[in-house]
């Protein structure tokens, strides 16, 4: 089954993002938080998980292994389709997604070789900087629902440390 890039947007929503959402809102819930506060403190989470996801796709092949603590370009040889992948096939020309999809169908080449053939069609198609902008966007998206809650500024200011921190993940 062949994905696009809404529904792997919309799958790490439901895998990673929903889960973040829905952890925060039942603390909210528990704190006797008004409804609208729920609301908002669950969309800060799902566009924080959306974030963060997006971040460990990048990290995955553009990290540090010491910084990120797992093989550097794992996704790649698990041919693992991210956003990564994704963005580049909507932003290549037809060879090179011929190339993409070859080298995520193929095991006659080595891990090095691979890692290093995808990693670069992900630069030449400025999928790591569009994937690094979507990171932003879903963290300032997340942000701005802190904006909206009902709580003191200092709590406010909390949660915008926290996920700056959380995305300052190093590449």
């Amino acid at each position: 089954m062949e994905v696009n890039l809404d529904q792997y947007l919309e799958m790490i929503r439901l895998k990673t993002a929903v889960l973040v959402g829905a952890s925060l809102q039942m603390g909210a819930i528990v704190a006797n938080a008004s409804k609208q506060d729920q609301i908002c403190i669950y969309n800060f989470g799902i566009n924080l998980g959306l974030a963060f996801q997006l971040q460990d796709d990048l990290l995955d092949v553009f990290g540090d292994y010491d910084l990120v603590g797992k093989k550097i370009g794992g996704d790649i040889l698990e041919n693992k389709k991210t956003i990564l992948f994704h963005m580049t096939k909507s932003n290549a020309t037809k060879t090179q997604i011929e190339e993409l999809e070859n080298l995520f169908g193929t095991k006659k080449i080595s891990f090095e070789l691979k890692i290093s053939k995808v990693t670069s069609l992900f630069k030449a198609t400025k999928a790591d900087i569009r994937t690094s902008k979507l990171v932003e966007d879903y963290t300032n998206s997340a942000i701005k629902y802190i904006d909206d809650l009902s709580i003191e500024e200092s709590q406010k200011e909390e949660f915008r440390t926290f996920s700056k921190q959380l995305m300052n993940r190093k590449l």
